[in-house]
């Protein structure tokens, strides 16, 4: 027994620095070299750290484990490195979560992000505070649940319209701070897009503003922070780029144990602590240096106090309600601000015309839905439905009448679509719905129900409207673009057809579109339309 805690008291160091993982990665060999401990010590060396794993919280009154973490030192509000602190959203968040896990955090600073990204793979820092989670990043991190949520968005010398994505920045060079998870997004969805890497965000928009690049893509807080704190006046907001930041803590790998810990503190934390945090850090850009003139005046009222009593006190009565009522217009200010934040949320992710989710929001959502079927090895299919004739409708009765036959159609489609199907407008008169969970068949039996309402159904001036339809089943290790496209190939398919037809692309290897409308046996179904 005293062999036991002489070895145990030898490496608790070990155990109080890099926490129950580290002790579990020294291996038997090293422990019998080691400490040479009888085989009653090494259960219990085994049953107390199963206890810190299983419990962390037994016997807590402090913290038991110290992590070394790593910060961008440059990206307020959102963290920032200034007078050897660690200041910003994700410092409030970490001393919650610190509090509530018991775990202690320990800043190791470091110059710029592609410095902690260096640090995270070399072992330096065993976790980031505040990181995106990609498919890079899961080779050298662990991610927890997201704690905070902020769109990014793209900023250019003049208005040139709204940007909803990146399609239209072919040819155009971007500026994306080197490391982002940004740099990897655009370099893999958006070839064609000629990237140019900056060491930060205040780098990348000077470089815009001297017209060295055409375009810059950042987190909203932060970018819009710097133009007020730089006064580049010449830049605007052009509109959103790429998926939401979804930002968590990043563990180096062997410290998955602490994950639940984590996730658990960051649950805990309210809705209106929250709120709080959010407040405190947004105002920042507010700050302007305060006027002499309140203090020379008070200076003035205080050597002529005796004299004019009376006038002193009717200053300072009116000053203070227009103090009272400053306050209260900041206070709205703030929840107009959350107001319009929300609404900035919404019209991310929802078309504007018919308030369902947008091209941007589906590209999302199919590539979750494919990591499902990769793990859980399930059908799935991807339905793309376009209007018959609408340039001709549009050209006889007006954009606008255009208009309202989209947004009945969206009605027509919501009301037949099954709850787990997901319904978007993929651009003009075409509309793509993800099937989970649905394999060819089902997905042609979705399309005829579709038809079938569509001709029943009385439009807004045109009385009667056909749509085409291409149906594809999701193939086993194909990309979200190389499904779309055979769906898309169907679909013209059902154009050249004749239109107001239905066909689907097999998986089968063999013919790759089929015509579900001429076709004798489809699918093991009949072949008419009305019985997909």
């Amino acid at each position: 027994m005293v062999h036991t805690y002489m070895c145990a008291k030898k490496h608790q160091f070990s155990l109080g620095f890099y926490g129950v993982t580290t002790i579990t990665k020294i291996t038997q060999r090293h422990i019998d070299q080691t400490c040479l401990l009888s085989q009653s010590g090494k259960v219990a060396l085994g049953l107390l750290l199963l206890l810190l794993t299983c419990f962390p919280s037994f016997s807590q009154t402090t913290p038991d484990i110290t992590l070394n973490y790593c910060i961008d030192p440059d990206w307020m509000p959102y963290e920032a490195f200034e007078d050897n602190k660690h200041i910003g959203i994700s410092a409030d968040y970490l001393e919650l979560i610190g509090s509530y896990s018991g775990i202690a955090f320990r800043l190791h600073p470091t110059k710029s992000w592609a410095d902690t990204i260096d640090a995270l793979k070399t072992g330096r820092c065993q976790m980031a505070a505040m990181i995106n989670r990609s498919t890079d990043r899961e080779e050298y991190l662990a991610f927890s649940e997201p704690y905070f949520w902020s769109p990014n968005v793209l900023v250019a010398r003049e208005f040139r319209g709204y940007f909803q994505d990146l399609e239209r920045l072919t040819g155009q060079t971007l500026g994306v701070v080197k490391g982002y998870r940004l740099e990897e997004y655009v370099r893999r969805y958006y070839p064609n897009v000629e990237v140019h890497q900056v060491a930060s965000e205040k780098a990348g928009l000077l470089l815009l503003n001297s017209g060295k690049i055409d375009v810059f893509v950042g987190a909203m807080l932060s970018t819009n922070a710097l133009l007020h704190e730089l006064h580049l006046n010449d830049l605007k907001i052009i509109g959103w780029a790429g998926p939401h930041d979804e930002l968590r803590i990043g563990l180096v790998k062997g410290l998955e144990p602490l994950l639940p810990r984590i996730n658990q503190a960051i649950a805990r934390i309210s809705e209106q602590q929250q709120i709080d945090i959010y407040r405190r850090w947004t105002n920042i850009e507010f700050e302007r240096q305060l006027d002499p003139m309140p203090f020379v005046i008070v200076i003035i009222i205080c050597m002529l106090i005796v004299a004019i009593l009376y006038w002193r006190n009717y200053n300072m009565r009116r000053f203070n309600q227009l103090l009272s009522a400053k306050n209260e217009q900041l206070s709205e200010l703030q929840d107009a601000l959350i107001k319009k934040n929300k609404k900035l949320e919404f019209l991310s992710t929802h078309d504007s015309l018919t308030a369902i989710f947008n091209r941007h929001y589906m590209q999302q959502r199919c590539q979750q839905e494919m990591e499902s079927i990769r793990r859980f090895k399930h059908d799935s299919s991807l339905l793309l439905l376009d209007i018959d004739k609408f340039k001709l409708i549009n050209d006889s009765f007006g954009h606008a009448n255009g208009d309202q036959i989209l947004i009945e159609l969206t009605q027509v489609l919501k009301s037949n679509v099954r709850n787990i199907d997901v319904l978007c407008r993929w651009g003009g008169e075409e509309f793509l719905i993800l099937c989970p969970q649905t394999d060819l068949a089902e997905a042609c039996l979705l399309a005829g129900r579709l038809q079938t309402a569509i001709h029943r159904n009385e439009f807004w001036k045109v009385s009667k409207l056909t749509c085409s339809f291409g149906v594809g089943q999701y193939k086993p290790f194909e990309s979200f673009t190389q499904w779309f496209e055979r769906t898309d190939n169907a679909l013209y398919f059902a154009k050249d057809a004749g239109r107001d037809r239905i066909c689907y692309s097999k998986t089968d290897g063999g013919k790759e579109i089929y015509d579900a409308n001429a076709e004798e046996d489809v699918l093991g179904q009949s072949s008419a339309p009305d019985a997909l």
